[in-house]
Formats: C-alpha cells, structure tokens, sequence
C-alpha cells in the first residue's frame, strides 16, 4: 500500500541564521536561569515548613516540574506537527495557580504567604517561555500553525453543525438561537491563520492596482463630445422647407412675374401698395413626357386682387416652397426635438448615465426624462402630463426640483409666455 502523502511534506523549510540563534540562545538563557532560580527558593520556603527533604522535593515537582514537563509536551507534539489536547493546555494554567495556592497555605503569616506564592511563579513562567519559543520556532521553519489550524477547524465544524440546526430544525426558537450562534461564530474564522492573512492582502493588493488602473484609464481617455438630439424649435414652428428640384436635362428659364397687392385684403382703408417680384421656375418632367398642357401666356388671377402674369411658356410650375421630386411632392418638416428617441438614446447623446426609475437622478438625468416625457407623444405634453407620466414611472423627484428644470427646458426649446400661461390655467382646470 502506497503510503499516504504528509501534507506539508512538498514545503520548503526555512532554517535560522547565525544571529537567529545566537539571539533566541541569548533570551532562552535567562529563561532557565529564572526557572532554576525559582525552582531553589521554592524547595527552600517548603524545607522552612516541611523538614524532610521528600516533602520539600514532592511540593516542587508537583507544582513548577509538572508545568515544566506539559510544556515539554507541547514543545514535542508541536515538533511533530500536532495540535495539544485540551488537558495539556489547561495545565499549564491549573498548575501555576496550584502552586501558589500550597505556598500561600503553609505561610505562617500574610507575608510569607505573599512571598511563598510569588515564588513558584517563577520556574511556571520560565517553562511556558521556553515552550512558547519552541513553537514559534517550528512555525516559522514550517509555516504552519497547528495551534490555530486547530482552533480554526473546530470554529468550521461549530459553524457548520449550527448553520444545519437554523435551516433544518423542526422548532422556530432552534433555528432562531442557532442563527444568532452562527453569526458570532463568523467572527472566529481565520482569526490567527497568518496563511489567510496574506492571502487576503494579496487579494486586496490586486483590488487596489485594478481600481488604480480603471482611475487611471478614466482620467487620461479622450472625451467624447455630446451630440445635440433635437433642433431648435423656432424651426419647427416656422415650418421652412428647402425647395428640391430634380435636375432635368431640359431645364428652362424661370420667369420673374409682378404680384401687385392693391389692398383689397384688408380692406379699402389700406393707402399702400407693394410690388413684389416672385420667381416662378419651370421644372421640366423629364426626356419623352408631353407637357401637361400647351405652352402659352399664363395668366392666373388669384383671390383678393392679387394677379400673378407670366409670359414664357412652362410645362409645370410651382408656387410654393415645398420639395418636388419627379412628379410627387412632398413636405419635409424637422422632427420634434425628442422624437421617436428612447429614454436610452437621449441618455447617451446628453452623456449621462441612464435615469432607473426608483434611483436618485442628477439634474441632467432629470432634464433628459422630462424631455423624454414630454416629447412622447405628439402634441408634446404639458408639465401637468409630463409629471403624471414621471410619478407613473416610478421615478423619483421632488416638485422643487422638477419645475425650475422644466422651466430651463421650456426656455431652452423657445418656449414663450403663452405657452407657460395655457399651460397654468390647463393645471388650474384639472
């Protein structure tokens, strides 16, 4: 049978220096002379009590040599990578304690008690000095803590029998109390495993230069620069279009005609009359289509005295400022600013991050859901709908914050007084 492998048989031991040893040489000798020292005086003050020396000698072995000797104990077990039980790190609490109790009941008076319990501290100090040393010797040749691997095992299976008992216990004050006992018990885990420290330190330091890198790329990336959504709306109200003729092969002249407004419009109290010159263009259709009618003087009389007269033939003419394409028009007007956007798009050409509802929103995250809300639906809606829609939404915004950014996104859209006075008696009505 192949022999199972040590688990710590692969790590690479770290051996002390020179100046190591000399130190803890020099700071262990002191050690064993105190716990001589102190072993002496105690086997001095029981031969003052005790005459015979096997009584002397029993009270001194039975309190300073047996600490002595559960220190060596621990020293050993902890060499072969061994946890010490329970019995031999309660002893090296009992017997010191014992020790100085026996000194402090064979004084004859409150000084000698003072002094024969004072004395059998010192050989008890000295061998859990020299036993600690040992230890933190072989852990830091070894790495490995047994002391706190054991305490850290027995926390984990406390834990794990306790995070059972609060999910599977048939009564609700278990589960209840063995709840609460596995939250403090959270707190025992890993504590003294220098291991895990390190680890996590690793951990964090990873953390700290992905953060640093994330800052650094942020700071020094070229920004991008916004892109206006929506055209002024003093364009959408005038309604101007670009005229486009197609280019024909056969274009002809235009013909330049007088429009004489004789007043008759607004009555006979007008004492002015305005010529205007207005252009009149001939689009032809195209190679192999006849003329819509023959060619000839045109004169057309327009209502309330206006006459337009012409000369030059034409085949088709337009008189209004709208887009002709082949033989269809069409009228293009400017979208809506807002329009046909989703919440997400103005978000992204505003260069903010996308309003949630139920989140705190900034002042600009705020403007791009009123303008959201109110260009939605066409008409645009007034503040007293826009704000329905907003609460509707979910999202958050107090009235004293909601209207002054309306108000600067009316003014910023052309919006004028009259529109702000319907809008008023429209939320006075409701």
């Amino acid at each position: 049978m192949e022999r199972a492998k040590m688990p710590h048989s692969d790590m690479q031991l770290r051996s002390l220096t020179t100046w190591q040893w000399i130190i803890l040489s020099a700071a262990a000798a002191p050690m064993l002379a105190v716990g001589g020292l102190g072993a002496w005086g105690t086997y001095t003050n029981m031969k003052t009590q005790f005459p015979q020396d096997a009584t002397a000698l029993g009270v001194v072995a039975a309190g300073e040599g047996a600490t002595l000797v559960l220190a060596m104990v621990w020293v050993g077990l902890t060499l072969l990578d061994q946890a010490s039980p329970t019995v031999v790190r309660l002893g090296l609490w009992l017997l010191p304690a014992i020790a100085s109790a026996t000194g402090a009941v064979v004084a004859e008076s409150t000084k000698e008690a003072v002094v024969y319990a004072m004395t059998p501290m010192a050989m008890c100090a000295s061998a859990e000095g020299i036993g600690l040393m040992a230890r933190r010797i072989v852990v830091y040749r070894t790495g490995v803590d047994m002391e706190a691997r054991r305490r850290n095992a027995r926390t984990m299976q406390r834990l794990a029998v306790q995070r059972a008992l609060s999910e599977n216990h048939p009564w609700w004050t278990s589960r209840k109390w063995a709840e609460l006992r596995s939250w403090r018990l959270f707190r025992k885990v890993g504590v003294g495993n220098d291991a895990l420290g390190a680890d996590l330190v690793i951990v964090q330091d990873q953390q700290v230069t992905s953060a640093a890198g994330l800052a650094l790329a942020a700071m020094f990336a070229p920004k991008e620069k916004p892109v206006t959504p929506a055209l002024e709306a003093d364009q959408e109200r005038a309604g101007s279009v670009t005229p486009a003729l197609e280019a024909g092969q056969e274009r002809a002249g235009s013909v330049t005609a007088t429009v004489t407004d004789s007043g008759v419009r607004h009555g006979g109290n007008a004492g002015s009359m305005d010529t205007v010159s207005a252009a009149v263009t001939q689009v032809s259709a195209g190679m192999g289509h006849a003329p819509s009618r023959d060619t000839g003087t045109v004169a057309e009389a327009c209502c309330d005295g206006v006459t337009v007269s012409g000369t030059e033939p034409v085949t088709e003419t337009v008189t209004d400022q709208e887009a002709v394409t082949g033989q269809t028009v069409t009228d293009t007007k400017p979208p809506r600013p807002g329009a046909a956007m989703t919440l997400e798009q103005l978000a992204a050409v505003a260069n903010v991050p996308t309003p949630l509802p139920g989140t705190y929103l900034t002042d600009e995250q705020l403007r791009v859901v009123l303008r959201h809300f109110r260009h939605r639906d066409d008409p645009p809606r007034s503040y007293r709908k826009a704000v329905a829609a907003f609460r509707d939404e979910k999202f958050q915004g107090g009235e004293e914050r909601v209207r002054p950014i309306w108000n600067e996104l009316m003014k910023s859209e052309g919006g004028d007084a009259q529109e702000a006075e319907e809008e008023e008696e429209e939320e006075a009505s409701a």
